[in-house]
C-alpha cells in the first residue's frame, strides 16, 4: 500500500467521496439488484497509526462522530455516512481503523437488504492482499489486477454503480504514460474508455472523483467538468458534480434509470448537514 493512500484515509476527499457514494446506493433500493465496481479499491480498511503526526484525520473523524450532540436526522444529507462510522466506531475492535469505499459499500448495501454482486482491482499486490483479508467476510473477491485490464469485467453487468478512484490524473489530460497509469493514474482516454459500456446500460451510475490539486487545480477541473459535461449531453446521460475547499471533486453521472440519482443528488441541502464545512454545494 503506498504511503499516501494511509496518510490521507478520512480526510476531507474522503468524506466528499464515501458520503456521497452513500448517498447513491440508498437510491438504488428501487433496483432489484445491483452491481457495484471498484477500479482502484485500495487496502480496504485503514490504520490511525499508519497516519503521521500531521494527519490525524482517522481519529479526528472518529472524535467528530463521538462528540457530535445533535445526530443528524435520518433524511438529511450525509447521515447514512455518519451512522455507517457511527456503527463501525462501536466495535471497539475497530478503533483507529477507518473503512474504505468497498467495506462501506458492502455493509451498507448489506445492511439495507439490497442485493449486490462486487466486482473490484487493485493493482499492487501489498494492497491487495490486504484488501483481501478486508472484505473476506462479505464473501467478496477483488482481482489483483491493473484496472485498465479489466474493464469489461469492471462494466459488464446491468444495473451498474461503479466507482472510479485514481490516485491522481496526468498533467496532460489526454496522454497518461503507461506507468502512470499502472500507479494508479488516469487521464481521459483511459476515463472515456471505462464510461464506453456503460451509455447503453437501462440503470447506472459512474462516480469518478479526482483531486486536482492546488496548482492549476481550478484549470484542471474545468477541463474535466467540461469534457465530461459534453460527453453526457451527447449520451442524454445526467452529472452533477460535489466538491471541497481543497479542490477534491466527486462527479457523479446518472444513466437510464440512474438519472434520477443525480437529480435527487442536486436537491440535496449540504448546508445543514454535519459535512456542512465539507461539502459544498453540487452544480
Amino acid at each position: 500500500m503506498t504511503t499516501s493512500m494511509a496518510e490521507k484515509a478520512a480526510n476531507e476527499g474522503d468524506k466528499l467521496k464515501h458520503s456521497l457514494l452513500l448517498e447513491v446506493l440508498l437510491r438504488c433500493k428501487e433496483w432489484d439488484s445491483l452491481t457495484y465496481a471498484e477500479t482502484h479499491a485500495g487496502a480496504g480498511r485503514y490504520l490511525a497509526a499508519d497516519q503521521d503526526k500531521d494527519n490525524h484525520y482517522i481519529n479526528n473523524l472518529s472524535n467528530l462522530v463521538a462528540g457530535l450532540k445533535d445526530k443528524p436526522a435520518e433524511e438529511t444529507a450525509g447521515s447514512r455516512y455518519f451512522y455507517l462510522l457511527q456503527d463501525w466506531w462501536s466495535d471497539n475492535d475497530r478503533t483507529g481503523t477507518y473503512p474504505g469505499s468497498l467495506l462501506q459499500a458492502a455493509r451498507f448495501l448489506m445492511a439495507n437488504k439490497i442485493k449486490a454482486e462486487f466486482r473490484a482491482t487493485e493493482a499492487d499486490k501489498d494492497t491487495c492482499d490486504r484488501l483481501v483479508k478486508a472484505v473476506n467476510d462479505y464473501g467478496i473477491q477483488p482481482e489483483q489486477e491493473k484496472f485498465q485490464n479489466k474493464i469489461e469485467w469492471l462494466t459488464k453487468n446491468d444495473k451498474l454503480v461503479l466507482l472510479i478512484d485514481p490516485l491522481s490524473f496526468a498533467e496532460d489530460f489526454f496522454k497518461a504514460s503507461e506507468k502512470k497509469l499502472n500507479k494508479g493514474g488516469m487521464d481521459l482516454p483511459t476515463l472515456a474508455k471505462l464510461l464506453d459500456p456503460c451509455w447503453e446500460k437501462k440503470s447506472a451510475v459512474v462516480l469518478f472523483w479526482s483531486g486536482f490539486g492546488n496548482k492549476g487545480g481550478h484549470v484542471k477541473k474545468g477541463i474535466a467538468y467540461g469534457w465530461l459535461k459534453c460527453i453526457c449531453e451527447q449520451k442524454k446521460a445526467s452529472m452533477c458534480c460535489h466538491h471541497d475547499a481543497r479542490l477534491h471533486n466527486i462527479f457523479v453521472i446518472g444513466i437510464g434509470e440512474g438519472k434520477k440519482i443525480t437529480d435527487q443528488l442536486l436537491q440535496l441541502d449540504w448546508s445543514g448537514s454535519w459535512l456542512s464545512k465539507t461539502i459544498l454545494a453540487g452544480l
